[in-house]
């Protein structure tokens, strides 16, 4: 190989890792808030500076080797006739030269092979979910594309699970966080071992999953689904005091002709709502014109009914962004609508705020009473929330017992004004349980949107009012500025 030749190959080299380094600094830019991924940061900017200094060392010793050289022909040519001793002695120096230059290169290699590792491990990091150490997604969306272009060139088929760990937030609420990232990583462990055949399982948001399984057909997904949803149904997390169990909606879908990865994550999506509105711990799948829940015939097939109907929580939407027990808006259409009121308020310059409510002790509510009552306190709170609000502005139910309130055009101060009258109303609220009366409250956390909030940023600065509020006992509402949070008293509503 010629020395030409390879200063090219090097070159190449360098100028790969350097697009590598490019690509990893953009990764880390766009999500870098892990102390991991600031570590490898530091490790990319060393790297960086290891191959600068590389690639100026390899250009001086090719800069050198090739002045040597015309050197020794310059001094050949200046000989009328040169014998044979001067041949060999400008031959043994063009060797010597040759084989410093050869051992520099290989040096040089050897270094870029280490600064390889480094921006291997760093692209390994970038597209690594921290916590769990599953794909996250990044890595899942490229993984995914990759595999349906292949299937599609195969003429092969490729299914898709969609994975939400049911009542993450009144686990991170009641435990706190450290609990709900145990959760997680047992539920991500528990995945990989119950879905073996599949190419890829990510951290695809939150405690959403997902997981690639090529070359299945619905009904082989459906078992995998099923498969996963009662390996997570087993699990129990000991918490020293008590024990914590776990189960997870599903959604399932398989590719159709001409699918892309947009229509393909959206049914699967909307297959994972319909298992959210039927209850929870239950899997969907969508063919592509009918949702249907796994494990249930369709309704044409299905054997006379009897056992009592179902309740109405078990109902499911034929509008899959509709809660089917309270007939709100569910979560998913309040996550479009933040959107766009968040786009609408940077762009007119006017006041955004969002109130979260939450039942306080629904859960001893259920078990006191049952689970009908419960149903029944969710649905007067949202009939309170429908018939309080302005047409502009949009009541949702966000979670469990969790609503959302969006109030466009509002400040903070109004917002906590709003939150705390809802609070008082409900908490007059009297409901009939047979022989007794059923009196409950709420707690509410408000925020009001930042010029660079996005809905993420928005909803937790209101979750962290929301979780003040519960610590302090519950019945209470409190305000969310960025630095502190403040309790809304009546005095202020009589101001």
């Amino acid at each position: 190989m010629t020395f030409s030749a390879t200063a090219i190959i090097l070159f190449v080299l360098v100028s790969a890792v350097e697009m590598t380094l490019g690509m990893m600094l953009g990764w880390w830019m766009r999500g870098g808030r892990e102390r991991k991924l600031v570590e490898q940061k530091a490790n990319v900017e060393r790297a960086i500076g290891s191959i600068e200094k590389i690639t100026h060392d390899v250009a001086g010793h090719v800069g050198r080797h090739q002045s040597h050289i015309q050197d020794i022909n310059q001094e050949l040519s200046a000989l009328q006739q040169p014998s044979s001793d001067d041949l060999q002695a400008a031959m043994a120096e063009i060797v010597e030269v040759n084989d410093k230059l050869r051992a520099r290169l290989r040096e040089a290699e050897h270094k870029l092979q280490e600064q390889a590792k480094v921006i291997r491990s760093a692209e390994q990091a970038a597209r690594t979910d921290s916590l769990t150490q599953l794909a996250n997604r990044r890595a899942f969306n490229e993984q995914l594309q990759q595999t349906l272009d292949d299937a599609r060139q195969r003429q092969e088929t490729v299914s898709l699970l969609l994975i939400d760990v049911d009542r993450f937030k009144q686990i991170n609420d009641k435990h706190g966080h450290q609990v709900g990232d145990i959760v997680l990583q047992q539920v991500a462990e528990t995945l990989v071992t119950a879905l073996p055949d599949a190419q890829l399982i990510a951290r695809y948001g939150g405690e959403e999953f997902a997981a690639i399984l090529p070359r299945m057909t619905l009904s082989q997904a459906e078992a995998a689904a099923e498969a996963a949803r009662t390996a997570v149904e087993s699990l129990t997390i000991d918490l020293g005091d008590q024990q914590l169990k776990l189960t997870i909606s599903g959604g399932v879908v398989e590719t159709l002709p001409d699918d892309d990865i947009d229509g393909f994550l959206r049914r699967a999506d909307t297959a994972l709502y319909a298992s959210k509105e039927a209850g929870r711990n239950c899997t969907h799948k969508h063919d592509g014109r009918v949702i249907q829940r796994i494990g249930q015939p369709p309704e044409n097939e299905a054997a006379p009914r009897t056992s009592p109907p179902p309740r109405p929580r078990d109902h499911v939407s034929t509008d899959v962004r509709i809660d089917g027990l309270t007939g709100m808006p569910n979560r998913r259409a309040f996550s479009e609508a933040i959107r766009e009121h968040l786009a609408q308020a940077r762009s007119t310059g006017k006041p955004l705020s969002l109130v979260l409510l939450d039942i306080d002790h629904l859960d001893r509510i259920n078990q006191r009473h049952g689970e009908s009552v419960g149903d029944f306190t969710l649905r007067a709170v949202g009939q309170i929330l429908r018939t309080a609000l302005r047409p502009t502005d949009l009541a949702a139910r966000f979670e469990g017992g969790a609503f959302v309130l969006l109030l466009p055009g509002t400040s903070l101060d109004k917002s906590a004004l709003v939150a705390e009258r809802l609070r008082v109303a409900i908490a007059h609220c009297r409901l009939r349980v047979t022989s007794e009366e059923l009196r409950f409250t709420v707690s509410a956390g408000t925020a009001e949107a930042l010029y660079n909030d996005d809905s993420a940023s928005l909803v937790k600065r209101a979750t962290t009012a929301l979780l003040v509020s519960k610590r302090a006992g519950g019945d209470s509402t409190h305000a969310f500025d960025g630095r502190a949070c403040t309790q809304v008293t009546a005095e202020l509503i009589e101001a």
